[in-house]
């Protein structure tokens, strides 16, 4: 399989984010990240509904006699 190539427009874009200021990070190899940092977006099967609280009906309008 052939190496895709950068564009001029992906080199103009990447260029653009490194004048903002940020910075490429170089980790060493082999290095992981713990899997403490990482928890909690990963679940299995459908999203839990959320709980609707119940609408409460008005009070009574007491009507001024004529």
């Amino acid at each position: 399989m052939a190496r895709e190539e950068k564009s001029e427009e992906d080199a103009r874009m990447m260029q653009e984010w490194l004048d903002k200021g940020n910075k490429v990070t170089i980790c060493p190899p082999c290095q992981r990240t713990d899997p403490e940092l990482i928890g909690g977006f990963y679940q299995w099967g459908r999203k839990k509904k959320k709980q609707v609280d119940p609408v409460e009906a008005p009070a009574e309008v007491k009507k001024p006699k004529e």
